[in-house]
């Protein structure tokens, strides 16, 4: 492109709403490549119903490998006798003209099927980039919402609707044959050890492919609602349950989410029926007790003696002998007093993250470290205090419906549960479904860790498992 010309932006197509919620029958596509600089044409041709005065849809692309999504949208709404339609040929030709003309490349048409998997790869890409570049933490999530939002309606004709701090996409048909399906992705961000966030858990790409599925659903009739839902602060346990509204505004029959799985083979599904992530709770045991010059510790309540006898009973208390699954008590930290030596201990502090694999044993595991908290507490006539955060329900699966994810996206069954904690749950004990784990490949970075980020190989892979769950569950 000549220095001197305007820089590429997004313009949007500006469709009525009669056009943009009509259904489009594919005509034709072309696409161009060029020897230099990695910019491609693409111009795609729809036919809109006859009972519209315009009944032409042309889409105009251009998109840059090198930059990894798209330079310029443009579309044009025309009919086939009005002037219009000059204004579509005219931009075809300048499409030709700077993508051909000036850097020498050649034209090759599309099929359908083949023009949106091109226009998925480039949007989906630059999505997830965008979504990377901006990351938030759980509960402030107000740019990466607005982007999504953005896009969808930028891009698709579904309707946006809020649910909880988040909100969903809603594509309706008027034959519902099937019970209405829903699809989530969460989009938060992890906190950073210097005070910041970064995508490290996926979540980008998270919400990047359920924004494929939307574009997908463009023009298709699947004889069912679609909802897709886009959720807040997974990360805290605290985004799922004000979501759970869905289920009183629309009636949903089942719903699936799912997470990428480094460790796993790339693009590989995995899941199983019952239990797939574990239930958890964050748990702080604060002891009170009287200060004391250090030289007369007896004239004190030192917590530091319970809090060790405390330390020392956590392994039995979670041993798997009392509980039907897996059950773990981590110590996250913990804080006795303050570093004055001529002060005896007088609070205390202890952190514990509980989990388990069944929701019944991690009520009867938190029962348990309650109760010996509470009687060493009462024993060594202490304050107790107990306070609980980042509280998920196990992630447990619906039978038919893990069959399914098995069965339609060639899934294969994982022997144990995750250890780790998804708020998904609190949609499954509302509502029939599923939550399923696509690989991110054998030697991919772990989870939450510094060199992790979300490979773009699995946006395609995760979308193509929704859409199928959506035409087959």
């Amino acid at each position: 492109m000549d220095e001197h010309a305007s820089a590429f932006q997004i313009l949007r197509g500006g469709l009525a709403e009669s056009a943009a919620t009509s259904r489009k029958e594919f005509v034709s596509a072309y696409i161009t490549d060029t020897r230099l600089m990695g910019v491609v044409g693409l111009v795609v041709h729809w036919q809109l119903p006859e009972n519209l005065s315009k009944d032409h849809f042309f889409q105009f692309f251009y998109m840059d490998a090198e930059e990894y999504g798209f330079d310029t949208y443009r579309s044009v709404l025309t009919s086939g006798t009005d002037d219009g339609a000059l204004e579509a040929v005219d931009e075809l030709l300048a499409v030709e003209n700077s993508l051909i003309g000036c850097l020498g490349g050649k034209k090759a048409s599309l099929t359908e099927r083949e023009t949106r998997a091109v226009v998925q790869q480039y949007v989906d890409f630059n999505l997830r980039q965008k979504l990377h570049q901006c990351p938030e933490i759980s509960g402030q999530e107000a740019r990466t919402k607005a982007l999504l939002q953005e896009f969808l309606r930028a891009h698709t004709s579904l309707e946006i609707l809020p649910c909880g701090e988040g909100f969903y996409a809603a594509h309706r048909e008027q034959a519902t044959e099937k019970p209405a399906i829903a699809l989530r992705a969460d989009y938060d961000a992890l906190a950073t050890p210097d005070g910041g966030a970064a995508h490290l858990c996926g979540h980008d790409g998270h919400a990047a492919s359920l924004c494929a599925v939307a574009l997908a659903l463009e023009g298709r009739s699947l004889h069912r609602n679609v909802f897709l839902l886009f959720q807040p602060a997974e990360e805290t346990g605290a985004g799922a349950y004000p979501c759970c509204e869905l289920f009183k505004k629309e009636q949903i029959g089942e719903i699936y989410g799912a997470h990428n799985l480094p460790g796993f083979p790339a693009g590989a599904v995995y899941t199983r029926s019952g239990t797939f992530a574990c239930a958890s709770r964050g748990v702080t045991l604060r002891f009170s007790g009287a200060p004391t010059h250090a030289a007369y510790p007896e004239n004190g309540r030192n917590p530091a003696l319970a809090v060790g006898k405390l330390l020392c009973a956590l392994p039995e208390l979670a041993s798997p002998a009392h509980f039907t699954g897996m059950t773990l008590c981590t110590v996250i930290g913990a804080e006795l007093g303050e570093k004055a030596f001529g002060a005896a201990c007088a609070q205390a502090e202890i952190w514990l993250t509980l989990r388990a694999e069944l929701n019944t044993d991690l009520d009867a595991l938190r029962t348990a470290v309650l109760g010996c908290a509470k009687a060493l507490a009462q024993e060594a006539e202490l304050t107790f205090f107990y306070e609980e955060q980042d509280v998920f329900p196990a992630t447990e699966n619906d039978e038919a419906c893990a069959k399914k994810v098995l069965a339609l996206c060639h899934g294969s069954t994982l022997e144990v549960p995750m250890r780790w904690s998804e708020d998904f749950g609190h949609y499954l004990l509302r509502c029939p479904g599923a939550f399923f784990g696509i690989g991110a490949g054998e030697q991919h970075a772990p989870l939450h860790t510094a060199d992790y980020e979300y490979p773009d190989s699995l946006l395609a892979p995760t979308a193509e498992a929704f859409l199928a769950l959506m035409e087959g569950a």
